[in-house]
């Protein structure tokens, strides 16, 4: 077992002194590393990207989901109050009318008392004056 980490120990140093005479090997694994990464960057870029494009279109779904259920309810709610307005006017007109009938039979019966009360007057009158 120790053999095989010293061999592998071995190698990994002669990789890296091989790595240190040749510049330019170095750079281009150097070069090759960040093009990986730039690639990286990218690809997570794109992922957020189409993450919050995927937030953005839920939300925007949201809103119109949100938006149709007040335009839903508003409605609902203007029916039923223009039905209640309608009811009221309706209950106002019939209150008018039976309160003009009461004072209509009430201005007849007024109308009744003067006329027998001008009469007993006459009467009165004729019977002082005789």
């Amino acid at each position: 077992m120790r053999r095989g980490i010293r061999r592998s120990n071995r190698r990994n140093n002669r990789k890296q002194e091989t790595a240190k005479d040749q510049p330019g090997v170095t750079e281009n694994s150097k070069q090759e590393n960040n093009g990986h990464e730039d690639e990286e960057a990218q690809m997570t870029e794109t992922g957020h990207s189409e993450t919050l494009r995927a937030g953005l279109a839920t939300i925007s779904k949201e809103i119109q989901e949100l938006k149709q259920e007040l335009r839903q309810d508003l409605t609902h709610f203007k029916d039923e109050l223009k039905s209640e307005m309608k009811q009221e006017i309706a209950n106002l007109r019939e209150e008018r009318e039976r309160k003009f009938t009461e004072n209509n039979g009430e201005l007849q019966t007024q109308k009744t008392h003067m006329t027998e009360a001008q009469a007993r007057i006459a009467e009165l009158e004729e019977w002082q004056s005789e």
